[in-house]
């Protein structure tokens, strides 16, 4: 699907969820989906690669983090509904889903996630970072967890 089509999509969707936010947190937070969906990775500087516009790199990479570690953006709020919406999308399509999920431990205190979403022959990857302590990594930020 093409960049400004998903970009429409979800902020129509966003904004039905979230009326009264800010357009500029709503805007970004639609940017930060986007990215994750086309990049397949949450890593921040992947995400940012993959939002078009003028913006250098590492300005969009900034953006992003700021928008995470805004307060008054609780991700999971915002995110769970787009999530439980689109598996239950799968669900109704396919009949079935199987959630394939693998932890690593990769250093104190800090765990990798990843999640496929099994569909016939093929999978979707997924992947979340679970850390013990708060972790300000500008590429590795508690997106939700599921």
């Amino acid at each position: 699907m093409p960049t400004n089509r998903l970009y429409d999509t979800w902020k129509r969707r966003i904004m039905e969820l979230r009326p009264d936010q800010r357009i500029t947190q709503v805007r970004n937070f639609v940017w930060l989906m986007v990215g994750i969906f086309q990049s397949r990775s949450v890593c921040l500087s992947r995400i940012a690669g993959k939002i078009p516009g003028p913006a250098k790199l590492l300005s969009t990479t900034r953006r992003l983090s700021r928008l995470l570690d805004n307060p008054a953006i609780r991700v999971r709020e915002w995110y769970e509904p787009i999530a439980r919406g689109w598996l239950e999308t799968q669900l109704r399509n396919l009949g079935e889903i199987r959630l394939i999920v693998d932890g690593t431990k990769v250093g104190f205190g800090h765990q990798l996630l990843i999640f496929y979403l099994a569909v016939r022959t093929s999978f979707v990857k997924g992947e979340n970072r679970k850390d013990a302590a708060r972790h300000n990594s500008r590429d590795n930020h508690n997106l939700p967890k599921y």
